[in-house]
């Protein structure tokens, strides 16, 4: 599975776990047992931040297995092998490390203590992969936007709402909700028309913001003019954005009936 390659014609669901795949390969790490069948140089099993395999170059080496630097009759490291083999950084690491000859080799998440995965510990691993290669690649503009990312998310989070109207606001900002043009744009066969009038295309501007009776919700509740400016933003992050510079109460409603609204328009669809 962790070997998965992306092919032509994939599905985007398939995408999605392909991308949630590259994610889990960056904080996989190899707890070692008996060491067999976990390859030295190609598996990441030495504990540290950067890359968890041997930074030796392997060169004309013949050993391909961790088991075959363990000693079997200590049941321990081959010392001297170990210090033969590899520079002193992979040397020191490697000796470090137990050896349980009586277990097998455990895969594990090298950011928690424990070894468990975690969203929350992933997602890190996540924003500092993005902000790592702004800083390699990017000109010096994008670490003010990587800077102001973190900012505005933090902002979003520390909202006082329960967290299934952040994980709206986050879905929200990405698109990534079940709208019918977001579906046909993901290959799926649907009709592309609002599930509530049937009459334009459902985007999110239009579900949101210009659909007849989302309209008439938002003047009966008195606030026909914000769905008026909000429909002009270019994204659905600026959106977001332009919500949160009102007061603490109107911008909690504002986010309340949007969540509402969706669950309300898609109730065969809920996500």
């Amino acid at each position: 599975m962790l070997q998965a390659k992306a092919e032509p014609g994939m599905s985007y669901t398939w995408r999605s776990i392909l991308k949630g795949i590259e994610l889990l390969k960056k904080g996989l790490i190899w707890r070692v047992g008996d060491g067999r069948n976990l390859e030295i140089w190609n598996d990441p099993w030495l504990p540290r931040d950067s890359c968890r395999r041997p930074i030796t170059p392997r060169g004309m080496n013949l050993l391909r297995y961790v088991e075959e630097l363990i000693d079997p009759t200590t049941g321990g490291w081959d010392v001297p092998l170990v210090r033969e083999l590899f520079w002193e950084e992979d040397a020191r690491l490697i000796l470090a490390l137990p050896v349980h000859e009586e277990q097998d080799n455990i895969p594990a998440w090298h950011f928690d203590s424990k070894g468990l995965f975690t969203v929350k510990s992933a997602y890190k691993v996540y924003r500092a992969d993005i902000t790592n290669r702004s800083i390699r690649g990017a000109p010096q503009s994008s670490s003010n936007g990587t800077a102001e990312c973190e900012i505005f998310w933090k902002a979003i989070w520390n909202l006082k709402c329960p967290g299934k109207i952040k994980h709206f606001l986050w879905r929200f900002c990405h698109n990534s909700h079940a709208l019918r043009m977001n579906l046909r744009g993901r290959g799926l066969r649907v009709e592309e028309k609002c599930v509530v009038c049937q009459r334009q295309a459902e985007d999110g501007a239009h579900l949101f913001f210009k659909c007849k009776f989302v309209k008439e919700m938002w003047r009966r509740l008195g606030m026909e003019e914000v769905p008026l400016e909000l429909a002009n933003m270019e994204t659905p992050r600026q959106v977001v954005q332009k919500v949160m510079q009102l007061n603490e109460s109107i911008k909690l409603h504002i986010f309340v009936l949007l969540r509402d609204w969706y669950l309300v328009a898609h109730e065969q669809h809920i996500d």
